[in-house]
């Protein structure tokens, strides 16, 4: 079976690219042959520009031409740009479609297109592909509109570690600071500023900060701060290692696109709960009192109080790790998620139309 991946590639930072390469790794590994487009963008301005977006056009034709199935994988500005273009080469070609969308947003989306384009959507392209989306909002809205979707999560491979485990201390004994850390984009809509003001405020742990600065938090807001510690950018791929050195992830955000984010699918890899906001579709991946805890947004008070909590109690600490580390297995595994995805792809290339419904792959 071939199948086409039209997606951008991992840069230095990451994010949802590093789902795409995660993806044809898998696919290869899994003796499928892959044709992969590259949607990374160009810095290149003028002529240059004019001929990288005629190779990624050229491409596109190529990979419905040679491929029993083609899937893409887009968030909200490649889903509007993108989408009538890939469904219109599906219908004249021939070719099963797949679209996978990255965030949670896609009602405020919907809403802010214009008329022509929410009519074209729901009349053809809608109705001709079939979805992947996170989360249950994106998953509801797609169906609500007469198209086939399937909840398809965001996942991650087993740690190649051994990660350490957080032991609760004797007779609830507090031995240590609690130690925290923060990975993500350095947006204010992140909450990373929230975390650090809690930390400042806050007795008996610490936290560190990693992610690129300089979005619209400086490096300097995060310089001299009492109990934080800026570490600069992770390097790509080492998520899961890092976190694994400390108890928890903090994970505040309140950014309007929030879906399932990656690094608390890491998180929770390697055993560790996560301390989050009660915001967009965070709830559904982080359940409170069982593989972490959930605060308001933008509520400082408390999100010192629920860390300075799980710093003195150990044992809810640990709990909460061992319940987070079954999760993972259960249901973000990417190599579950990989059988799943080839069968869906399989189903499609000897179909050729509307997908057979594989087995329910929805979060409980």
């Amino acid at each position: 079976m071939r199948v086409a991946v039209i997606g951008a590639r991992p840069g230095p930072i990451g994010g949802t690219t590093i789902l795409v390469e995660q993806l044809i790794r898998g696919l290869k590994a899994a003796g499928v042959q892959v044709f992969a487009v590259d949607l990374a963008r160009t810095t290149a301005m003028g002529v240059a520009r004019i001929l990288w977006t005629l190779a990624v056009l050229i491409s596109l034709v190529r990979a419905f031409l040679r491929c029993d199935v083609v899937s893409i994988h887009v968030s909200v500005g490649g889903f509007q740009v993108l989408l009538p273009l890939v469904v219109a080469l599906s219908r004249v070609l021939r070719t099963p479609l797949l679209v996978r969308y990255f965030g949670g947003d896609v009602r405020d989306a919907y809403r802010n297109f214009p008329p022509w384009l929410r009519s074209a959507l729901v009349r053809v392209c809608y109705r001709h592909a079939t979805f992947l989306g996170e989360t249950r909002e994106v998953v509801e809205h797609f169906r609500a509109h007469g198209a086939i979707c399937y909840q398809y999560l965001n996942t991650r491979p087993e740690p190649a570690f051994d990660p350490p485990v957080v032991e609760a201390h004797p007779g609830g004994e507090v031995l240590r600071k609690g130690r925290y850390v923060f990975v993500s984009q350095l947006k204010r809509a992140k909450g990373v500023l929230e975390a650090v003001q809690a930390a400042e405020q806050g007795e008996g742990f610490e936290l560190d900060v990693y992610g690129p600065a300089d979005w619209d938090v400086s490096e300097q807001e995060l310089r001299h701060r009492r109990n934080v510690c800026y570490r600069g950018v992770a390097p790509l791929g080492k998520s899961q290692e890092i976190i694994s050195q400390y108890d928890a992830l903090v994970f505040p955000s309140y950014y309007p696109g929030e879906s399932y984010a990656g690094v608390i699918v890491e998180s929770y890899s390697v055993g560790r709960p996560v301390v989050a906001s009660r915001w967009q579709a965070l709830p559904e991946l982080v359940r409170h009192g069982e593989t972490g805890l959930l605060v308001p947004p933008g509520d400082v008070r408390a999100l010192r109080t629920a860390l300075e909590m799980l710093a003195k109690n150990r044992d809810i600490m640990a709990k909460l790790g061992a319940n987070a580390r079954q999760f993972f297995v259960r249901y973000l595994r990417s190599d579950v998620a990989m059988e799943r995805f080839v069968d869906i792809c399989r189903s499609a290339a000897e179909r050729r139309d509307r997908f057979v419904r594989p087995d329910v792959l929805d979060l409980p």
